[in-house]
């Protein structure tokens, strides 16, 4: 049994002070981003512009991103030292529908950014997920590209950690094909 099944496991009995909550750094990556990527296709149903299917290619270049925006404390597009979506993409091979006549690089979708920090008190993965959702539907712009229906495939990616004054900061990238 692995320690995440131990402990949920555990705390679904009679244990004092188990609540299934967790602590910053120790809130699991992969748990945030699949209830992220979950929020957006339930709402993607209910608006009627169908499910995102995940793309594991994807999901790897939105991870990479999160944990490069965390590691160099950046919430945008292109990183600090300049490389882009188109990069990373490239990066792990991967376009969306092949090389554009025009381009020497793939072909490129979107991404929408998050970025959550909190000081004190205790998260499940799915209560952080929920609020990176509701920075999401907070955004025009964010909730325009994420029901969009011409996309089809996507990848959820997340990166936590603490900042230098002991804040939790959480950070999510959702690209889209």
């Amino acid at each position: 049994m692995n320690r995440r099944a131990f402990l949920a496991t555990a705390c679904s009995g009679a244990v004092a002070g188990c609540s299934g909550r967790l602590l910053g750094p120790k809130l699991d990556r992969t748990a945030i981003a699949d209830h992220l990527r979950d929020y957006v296709n339930e709402a993607r149903t209910d608006r009627g512009v169908g499910y995102f299917a995940t793309d594991e290619k994807l999901v790897k270049v939105a991870r990479y991103h999160a944990e490069d925006m965390l590691d160099d404390s950046y919430l945008r597009m292109t990183s600090p030292d300049g490389e882009t979506l188109a990069d990373r993409y490239r990066k792990f091979d991967y376009s969306c529908g092949g090389v554009p006549a025009d381009s020497d690089g793939p072909r490129v979708g979107n991404a929408v950014l998050f970025k959550i920090g909190f000081d004190s008190g205790s998260y499940t993965e799915a209560e952080v997920a929920r609020r990176l959702f509701d920075r999401l539907l907070a955004s025009p712009e964010k909730k325009e590209l994420a029901f969009w229906d011409v996309w089809d495939a996507q990848g959820t990616g997340a990166a936590v950690g603490t900042d230098a004054g002991g804040r939790t900061l959480v950070y999510a990238a959702q690209c889209y094909c």
